[in-house]
């Protein structure tokens, strides 16, 4: 990979200068031409770019020369039209890459002599194998020290349990976090009970990888407009073991936000619970507005998509959802602990795209009281608050 924790829009002409005589790596590919136009030049795309995908990902730049696999000049590409280009190329992994492939980046440096270099940055998958699936050919393939090759019968193995062993271990953390506040082993004075609500994002690197990437001073600089815990407008702060900890002042604490050094975020926000019923619309409100702070924090934080949000919650056994009609409310929770089905976000979405992607879960919340939808929501996903119907 180019230059390690540098984004790729803060790369420059000099960054790929710095390249010449440097070696290819297992993530990092160099390319002196893109061959769109044809068949075969689209396939090979494709499979350059997937075989990085299956295995860890990494950086391929074209308009690279190299000789022996070392980079030798910066050639640059000559195309006129290289956003359309682009374009193609998003084009091509929307369509012809199964399952599909998320948090891949696309930047263009432009050069002093008129040219230009692309550069792909793809990440390791959450959902590995990725099969090439265009007209007539259906491969997968992985990447090692020399390049990419067909995957064999072992290597689609350990793929395929790479990415269930990826999407088990955000549940297992979510689970391990809940048990930990239980058990009263989180922050030594937030009172779990009353009604908990538990919020995660997180980012699917951090359970690839332990590297520790979030620096608290800089969740310092952020915690007033980004990590105000949920419901809550403003809050005490302080950076601890794990990272930065933003919580409610109140005896006991009701609420806090733990930004972890792996760039995950959790959320609480206890006495839930009003007369036996829960989650009147404005609390709905409160935590589409948190979860998009939080997000928008992760982004200034340097977080890369993609990104698991998980709401749950506890202490729900008999309680009522809270409508303005008593009538209305449903039937009493049957269960206890609610953990709602991950949302997955491939980019930094606006408003409209988070309310759709977390429409989901508060659907199987309102069914989980007899109710048919959430009708907080329009058919399409935006949230429209107090007073919605149908």
């Amino acid at each position: 990979m180019i230059r390690p924790g540098k984004s790729l829009t803060e790369l420059t002409q000099e960054d790929l200068h710095a390249l010449i005589g440097l070696p290819e790596t297992l993530t990092l590919d160099f390319k002196r031409e893109l061959k769109l136009d044809t068949g075969k030049g689209k396939l090979e795309f494709l499979k350059d770019v997937t075989s990085f995908a299956n295995k860890i990902g990494g950086d391929i730049i074209y308009g690279v020369a190299e000789i022996a696999g070392v980079a030798s000049s910066i050639s640059g590409l000559q195309n006129e039209n290289l956003d359309a280009v682009q374009q193609t190329m998003e084009s091509l992994l929307r369509d012809s890459v199964q399952p599909r492939l998320l948090g891949y980046q696309i930047e263009l440096i432009r050069l002093s002599g008129g040219s230009a270099c692309l550069i792909i940055r793809v990440p390791r998958s959450w959902n590995m194998p990725h099969r090439v699936s265009r007209e007539g050919h259906n491969r997968f393939y992985m990447r090692n020290s020399t390049g990419k090759h067909e995957a064999s019968v072992e290597e689609l193995r350990e793929m395929f349990l790479a990415g269930t062993s990826l999407l088990q271990k955000v549940e297992d953390f979510r689970k391990d976090r809940l048990a930990r506040l239980a058990n009263g082993h989180s922050m030594e004075f937030f009172d779990p009970g009353g009604g908990l609500l538990l919020l995660h994002l997180v980012p699917l690197s951090a359970m690839v990888s332990p590297v520790q990437i979030v620096d608290p001073r800089a969740v310092h600089e952020l915690r007033h407009d980004n990590f105000v815990p949920v419901g809550a407008i403003a809050a005490s702060a302080r950076s601890n073991f794990e990272g930065f900890l933003t919580y409610r002042n109140t005896q006991p604490c009701e609420g806090y936000v733990q930004v972890f050094r792996s760039g995950i975020v959790e959320a609480t926000r206890s006495r839930l619970l009003e007369t036996e019923s829960i989650f009147r619309r404005s609390i709905a409100e409160q935590i589409l507005k948190s979860v998009d702070e939080y997000l928008s924090g992760q982004a200034k934080l340097g977080i890369s998509p993609p990104i698991a949000i998980m709401m749950t919650l506890a202490g729900m056994l008999g309680v009522r959802i809270s409508c303005s009609d008593p009538f209305e409310g449903g039937r009493a929770f049957d269960n206890d602990e609610m953990c709602f089905a991950p949302a997955l976000l491939d980019h930094f979405p606006a408003k409209a795209e988070l309310e759709a992607a977390m429409k989901p879960a508060f659907d199987q919340l309102w069914q989980a009281a007899s109710l048919p939808l959430c009708d907080l929501f329009s058919a399409d996903g935006t949230f429209v608050g107090i007073g919605a119907r149908g």
